[in-house]
Order: structure tokens, then C-alpha cells, then sequence
């Protein structure tokens, strides 16, 4: 059965605003329902088309898909497991329409340059990598790099997003940072020791780091 369209409109969404590559030109409600829908053109030139509305608000659609074609074209790189984990990353950084871009790019958060080719992310990344794990920055304050990022399980993330760690040993309190200065061991593996692989802190604190 053809649905049935009849013009609708909205305090919030309007003809002629953009979302992403998209450019709203009229605005419509499925008759005898509560969908509702936008007739928008894309930048590339494709013919214009329908997109649910919600979809534009949560940035979960900005392109016909034109943008996704182009970073396959270019890095080739589409079918690598770490593919999707790159885009993700980017678009929360560069993308003002990415739901999560007002915690990442909104307040600042970056992309090195060097990862911003896929293949040089893929390189620094991938040795590590296991299925299923997520891309974490150590320092949430800081951006993007081989230097801030690892992988870890949800849970872990989930962790690790609480208030600064501070770990005792030896009668003294210290967060992990203080840890690292003290002891002499590199912020990252001492962290990885204790949120990712789990050391106790005895071993942590005490183990020399690889050369």
C-alpha cells in the first residue's frame, strides 16, 4: 500500500537548514501516523529523497551515503575490522551532527593529524587489538593518538570514565599520574597494567617497563 504524504511543519526543523551534506527542502508527515519525514537533496547532486526526521536530529543519517563512499574510494580500507572504529572516532571529533559530538569535538577533543588517514590508525592499532574491544583514551582530557589510546572491554570503559583512579600502596595515596612521576614508569603502561591487564598494584608499581 502507498503511504500517503501531507505537508506538516515544525518549530525546530525547518526547509533550507543543513544536516551534514543534507539540505532540507520541504517538510512532510505520513498521513494517519506519526512518522514524519523531510525531502532533502544532498550535496553530491543525487536526486533528492525522503529521510525520517529524527534521523537528521540524531545524526544518525547526513549524507545518501556518498560519504561513506568516499572514504572507501580513497583508503580502501572499508572491510578492516577497524574500519568502522575509525569513522566512529572521527565523526564524534569532526562531526557537528554526531550525537556524541558535544562530548568529543564540541568540547575540544581532537584527532592527531597522522591518524586522520585510516591506514596510519590502522597501523599504530591494530597489533593490539581483539575483538571486541573499544577504542579508550587514557587521559580524557586529551585527544586522539597512539600515545593516549588503547583498547578496553566495555566494562572496563565504564570504569574508567569515574573520577580520577587513586591508588594506595605502602601507606601512600596517589592517582595513577602521581604513580607514573614517582615511580618512573610511562603513564600509558602503568595505566594499562592496572585498567586493562589487571596487575595488582604491588606489580605494577614495581615491575621495570620494557625497553
Amino acid at each position: 500500500m502507498e503511504r500517503k504524504l501531507v505537508p506538516w511543519k515544525s518549530e525546530t526543523i525547518k526547509s533550507g537548514q543543513k544536516y551534514g551534506r543534507y539540505t532540507i527542502l520541504s517538510l512532510h508527515k505520513v498521513k494517519g501516523t506519526y512518522k514524519y519525514l523531510a525531502l532533502c537533496q544532498c550535496d553530491c547532486g543525487s536526486e533528492p529523497h525522503y529521510v525520517q526526521t529524527g534521523q537528521l536530529r540524531n545524526g544518525d543519517s547526513g549524507s545518501c551515503g556518498c560519504l561513506h563512499r568516499e572514504r572507501v574510494t580513497k583508503h580502501g580500507a572499508w572491510n578492516h575490522p577497524l574500519f568502522a572504529r575509525w569513522v566512529n572516532m572521527m565523526d564524534r571529533c569532526y562531526d557537528p551532527k554526531c550525537q556524541a559530538y558535544s562530548r568529543y569535538g564540541g568540547r575540544g577533543i581532537t584527532v592527531c593529524e597522522q591518524w586522520h588517514n585510516v591506514q596510519n590508525f590502522i597501523a599504530d592499532m591494530f597489533e593490539s587489538y581483539k575483538k571486541g574491544l573499544q577504542l579508550e583514551r587514557i587521559d580524557n582530557n586529551k585527544g586522539y593518538s597512539k600515545e593516549n589510546c588503547c583498547w578496553a572491554t566495555p566494562k572496563q570503559q565504564s570504569k574508567n570514565r569515574r573520577s580520577t583512579v587513586f591508588i594506595t600502596f605502602q601507606g601512600k595515596t596517589l592517582c595513577i599520574k602521581e604513580w607514573a612521576h614517582t615511580v618512573g614508569i610511562p603513564f600509558k603502561t602503568l595505566w594499562q597494567r592496572l585498567r586493562v591487564l589487571g596487575w595488582d598494584v604491588e606489580r605494577a608499581l614495581t615491575t621495570p617497563p620494557l625497553d
